[in-house]
């Protein structure tokens, strides 16, 4: 059998770390199938973060070892957590020949770096008497890898190996691919290659590709593919018109299913696991963008965290990045996005309402990604810029109408927040004119005392009532002008708020759904008015107060009947 220049990777990983060397090793055979008596190579890959060179130790056993070459040296640098790593990968390559047909090994094999030694498992393999005759088309599973963490990517493609050209192909049935979270590649296009097969060359065509990830620890497997094939009968015959499907002979169409490939998934280390690790398994970035840290009180805080690289993008939830009891936290979004083939984006869009004053100092936090090449967790600092809001009440009230302790009511005028008597204060006559009243000097003056006070009484309560029916009217024609707007055909979160004060008289420091919620009105009114609040707090308005939500019909009518039930059961215009 000729040498192949290709090899077929039979890799079986074993990772070691000490606190000064680092070692991965891997064996690459050309061949699992040798013939006896010719030549077959067995390449040892090894990556270490050390200087030292590699000494490799095996005892083989039907085997003749023939020579030994050094196939190069590549060299990675890689900053992580503010420090340079560098890796060396060391080729070294054994030219073997099989003595004999039946099983042969590699046994007691040793890889010595620096000062430490480790073992590798024995690996022991079939001999042919006589080369084996391939069949000329076959389906396979490739995976890139056979060994990998739970959690870690695991590039899967399914292909055509054929030495004639095709006809056409059908896929019968797809992999299921139990116990992993699949990735359905947007480029999963078809492409026809060489590669080499048991020591044969084969063109293979691109069927079906999918990104996997492994959901649970042990032996899983890559599940078959079943296929029907159109391809000529007879050998290829060298002409590149044959994979045209110009060759001679009768058509045969076969279903073929592919051999279900064994993967084995490692569990990931349970010691040193950071309380911020994000369940990614892959290297993977990490940026914090806060476009406003200055902002007034009720306005909306928005914070993106986007995250690059190959794991399970799909399935992670939103960190939790901030928590205080005056930042009142909305649903999170994101936005999953494919960069290529092993590798995606996904950004989480944080929405927080500050309802008070409040300072927070610049503070730092990190995340955490698990590197299954160096078995180690890896922290990301991130740094939260300092956050203020200000403003107090006053700009509470301007975005959020709802009457709490100490906030201005815009629908009313400034003098009804004044202090209670500060109106009779003001009316009060001034001293020079009651006080000579009050010096007794005859019986005539009882009567023209009490005259008096009768007077400025009637005089107070006309200014009282004055002052209340003006304001009321005022208030009147404010809510007249949120109802006037509304049935018009849109409506805000502060005209939502409005509503819900004039109609609602439960804590107003609860939250808006648990006011509505509150209300002592049928489901169906409370269904409008929580579909309508759903809306205006969803992430198309993100808590924006001065965003317009139009309204349906239904919506309309809804709010009218609202309106009538708010006017039949109270008092008075105000609704309070």
């Amino acid at each position: 059998m000729k040498k192949i220049g290709n090899f077929v990777a039979i890799s079986i990983f074993f990772l070691f770390f000490s606190s000064q060397v680092f070692a991965q090793v891997a064996l690459e055979f050309s061949t699992e199938r040798p013939v006896a008596g010719e030549g077959f190579s067995v390449s040892f890959k090894i990556q270490t973060d050390g200087s030292e060179e590699p000494q490799i130790e095996f005892t083989p056993e039907g085997i003749e070892v023939q020579d030994k070459s050094f196939d190069g040296v590549s060299t990675q640098t890689t900053y992580i957590n503010g420090k340079l790593s560098t890796t060396r990968e060391l080729i070294i390559t054994y030219n073997m020949v099989a003595q004999k047909a039946g099983r042969i090994a590699l046994k007691n094999i040793k890889v010595k770096v620096g000062e430490k030694s480790y073992e590798h498992p024995d690996k022991s393999f079939q001999s042919l008497s006589t080369p084996q005759q391939l069949p000329d088309v076959l389906l396979l599973a490739v995976p890139s890898k056979k060994s990998a963490y739970r959690g870690e990517g695991i590039y899967v493609r399914y292909f055509i190996y054929h030495k004639i050209g095709l006809s056409n192909f059908n896929i019968l049935q797809y992999p299921k691919l139990d116990y992993f979270t699949k990735r359905y590649l947007q480029d999963n296009k078809q492409f026809t290659e060489t590669a080499s097969y048991e020591g044969e060359m084969y063109y293979r065509t691109l069927i079906y590709a999918a990104y996997v990830f492994p959901d649970k620890e042990g032996k899983l497997q890559l599940d078959p593919m079943k296929a029907s094939i159109n391809y000529p009968s007879g050998r290829g015959s060298g002409d590149p018109f044959d994979l045209l499907g110009f060759q001679r002979g009768r058509m045969v169409s076969k279903t073929m299913s592919s051999a279900a490939v064994a993967i084995e998934v490692k569990s990931l280390p349970t010691s040193n696991v950071p309380k911020n690790f994000t369940g990614l398994v892959g290297v993977h970035t990490f940026e914090l963008d806060a476009p406003r840290t200055k902002l007034l009180v009720n306005d909306p805080l928005e914070i993106r965290l986007k995250i690059q690289g190959p794991g399970n993008l799909e399935s992670m939830d939103p960190p939790q990045l901030l928590s205080h009891p005056q930042l009142e936290q909305f649903d999170v979004t994101s936005n999953f996005e494919i960069q290529n083939t092993n590798s995606a984006s996904k950004s989480f869009n944080y929405v927080f309402l500050p309802r008070s004053n409040l300072k927070l100092p610049e503070s730092q936090f990190s995340l955490s990604y698990f590197d299954p090449e160096k078995q180690i967790y890896v922290e990301v600092p991130l740094k939260m810029a300092a956050l203020e809001a200000s403003g107090g009440n006053l700009a509470g009230a301007q975005n959020l109408p709802a009457k709490s302790s100490g906030a201005v009511d815009l629908n009313q005028s400034a003098t009804e927040n004044l202090p209670q008597g500060t109106i009779a204060q003001l009316a009060m006559p001034a001293k020079s004119f009651v006080g000579p009243l009050w010096v007794v000097e005859s019986p005539k003056n009882y009567y023209k005392l009490a005259t008096v006070v009768i007077l400025g009484l009637f005089f107070l309560l006309a200014i009282y009532f004055f002052v209340r029916d003006f304001l009321a009217y005022r208030k009147w024609k404010g809510v007249e002008a949120v109802w006037g707007s509304i049935f018009s055909g849109s409506i805000t979160l502060v005209q939502f708020m409005a509503i819900l004060d004039q109609i609602s008289k439960s804590n107003k420091d609860a939250t808006l759904f648990e006011r509505v919620h509150s209300l002592k009105i049928d489901d169906e009114n409370k269904k409008v008015l929580l579909k309508i609040l759903e809306n205006l707090q969803s992430p198309y308005f993100q808590a924006k107060s001065d965003q317009d939500l139009r309204l349906d019909k239904e919506q309309i009518l809804g709010l009218r009947q609202l309106r009538d039930y708010a006017t039949n059961h109270h008092s008075s215009p105000e609704f309070t």
